[in-house]
């Protein structure tokens, strides 16, 4: 005795497609377990100084939210400089000042020996000195 059933083609897939995620959801446990794996397993992938994942292993030294991180407080840290230095910028003037009128000679040695020093570098060597007049 052979029976056949005529179901509709859509009630198929869609019993097939609940199944198919049901068997996926199972597999996959608590959403927010696997999230937080997800997550965990992004902020430490080991990145290039870029912050991208490199082709290159060699490249990949860094874990992304280290260097994430690091950059912020380098960044915070250079904004917090620059700011004390822009606040301080007259004191460090005459600071620079005083130094300078202290020893002259030796300032004109510094300078001297840095321009000699840079004269026999094998790279192309540029030496621009500009004076103002003051008013």
């Amino acid at each position: 005795m052979d029976m056949n059933i005529a179901l509709p083609a859509e009630l198929v897939e869609r019993a097939v497609r609940d199944k198919i995620n049901a068997a996926i959801a199972s597999q996959l446990g608590d959403p927010s377990v696997m999230i937080q794996k997800l997550v965990g397993a992004a902020l430490s992938q080991k990145v290039a100084a870029s912050g991208k994942v490199s082709s290159s292993g060699y490249d990949n030294k860094h874990e992304f939210l280290e260097l994430i991180m690091g950059n912020f407080v380098r960044d915070a840290a250079k904004e917090a400089l620059v700011e004390f230095l822009e606040d301080n910028k007259s004191k460090i003037k005459d600071a620079v000042k005083k130094e300078v009128a202290k020893s002259p000679s030796k300032m004109a040695k510094l300078f001297m020996d840095g321009i000699t020093a840079s004269m026999t570098s094998r790279f192309l060597t540029k030496i621009d000195i500009n004076f103002e007049l003051k008013d």
